[in-house]
C-alpha cells in the first residue's frame, strides 16, 4: 500500500495517540488499486465514533440533511423528476448561473466570484430548518467536470473540500438536532 499524506490540515489534541496503538480510523480519500498494489490519497482521516454519548441520536444521522428538510428546497418532494433533456440542460449550465439559482431561491444577495483558494462557492446565513435558522456553505462544480463528482474534483487533490469546513457554517438548528454544513 502506498500513500501520499500532509499534516497541513491533521488536527488532534493527542496526535501520538491517534497515530499509534490499534485504532479503528475511518478514511476518505481516493484509493487508485493496481493489481495488488492500492495507492492512498487520503482527504479525511478520523476516529470511528461508536456511541453518541448524551445526544439523542447516533452522530452519523444526526448531520445528514436531505433538500426537502431545508424550508427553501422544500418543494423538491413535490416537483417531478427531471427528464433526460433537463438533465442534459442542466449539464451544460455555467456554474455562475447555478449558483445565481440557488442564490436566488435562498434569498441570498451576496454571490462571491470564484476564484482558487476558495473555501466555497456560495455561503449563506439565510437556511432555515423547520422555521429554525442555519448557515450553510456550499460547493458546485461546473460543467468542465463531467462524470461522477468525487473531491478529487474539489481543487487539488480535493483541497477545496478541506477548505469547506473552515466556512462558519453552523448556525442554530432544531431541538434534536446539531448545526449542519451542507457541501
Amino acid at each position: 500500500m502506498l500513500g501520499e499524506m500532509s499534516i497541513d490540515h491533521f488536527f488532534s489534541t493527542t496526535s501520538v495517540g491517534v497515530l499509534k496503538g490499534k485504532k479503528r480510523m475511518l478514511v476518505a480519500g481516493h484509493f487508485e488499486f493496481h493489481g495488488h498494489r492500492v495507492e492512498v490519497f487520503p482527504y479525511i482521516i478520523g476516529e470511528e465514533i461508536e456511541a453518541a454519548g448524551p445526544l439523542p441520536m447516533p452522530i452519523a444521522t444526526s448531520i445528514r440533511v436531505y433538500a426537502q428538510d431545508i424550508d427553501q428546497f422544500s418543494r423538491v418532494e413535490h416537483s417531478p423528476q427531471p427528464t433526460a433533456a433537463d438533465l442534459k440542460a442542466i449539464e451544460s449550465m455555467p456554474e455562475v448561473a447555478v449558483k445565481q439559482a440557488f442564490a436566488d431561491i435562498i434569498g441570498e444577495p451576496y454571490v462571491s466570484k470564484d476564484w482558487g483558494g476558495e473555501k466555497s462557492d456560495l455561503q449563506t446565513a439565510r437556511l432555515t430548518i423547520e422555521d429554525e435558522p442555519t448557515s450553510a456553505a456550499f460547493l458546485f462544480k461546473g460543467p468542465s467536470v463531467s462524470g461522477p463528482l468525487h473531491p478529487g474534483n474539489m481543487g487539488k487533490r480535493g483541497n477545496q473540500l478541506i477548505r469547506a469546513f473552515d466556512e462558519p457554517a453552523s448556525g442554530s438548528c432544531p431541538a434534536g438536532c446539531t448545526p449542519h454544513q451542507v457541501a
